[in-house]
């Protein structure tokens, strides 16, 4: 009788993906983008509502409403008593409005001392962005006026 040989099979490796290295650049993309992401401040919620077109008689408020003017330069300025402009804040590149949130948060205090709600009157330049108005209306936001009004120059 004839032996066969068996012809022995090679173990043959499988192929297969090696992801550690697939893992280690996804944590580095991840280290990457949260250390390079700039966190833009949240908008807040602005809630306003729509004055009549002259108020009655009776309705008249006691209080003035308090006036700004946006210019095309980004400045906000107020609109005194007398006519004259005052400058709050400038137009710089910042989103911040110290002098305004001040003004806003005094008027706002005045306003609820009388016992009314604050009332706001803006006029806008045409060529503002609206991001500056965006800005303008979270620090009115932020001391619960909403009554305003909106004026074009």
């Amino acid at each position: 009788m004839i032996r066969k040989k068996r012809i022995e099979e090679l173990d043959r490796d499988e192929p297969g993906l090696d992801i550690s290295s697939f893992i280690d650049v996804c944590f580095l993309l991840l280290i990457y983008f949260l250390v390079t992401t700039q966190i833009v401040r949240k908008e807040q919620e602005i809630s306003s509502t729509i004055p009549d077109a002259e108020p009655t008689p009776t309705e008249q408020p006691e209080m003035p409403p308090l006036s700004l003017v946006i210019t095309e330069q980004r400045e906000v300025m107020l609109i005194e008593e007398g006519g004259g402009l005052k400058l709050l804040d400038e137009g710089l590149e910042g989103r911040e409005l110290p002098v305004l949130d001040r003004v806003v948060k005094q008027h706002c205090g005045f306003s609820r001392v009388v016992g009314e709600d604050p009332r706001v009157k803006i006029r806008v330049a045409g060529e503002v962005e609206q991001q500056r108005v965006i800005d303008i209306l979270n620090v009115m936001a932020k001391y619960g006026v909403s009554h305003i009004t909106y004026d074009d120059l």
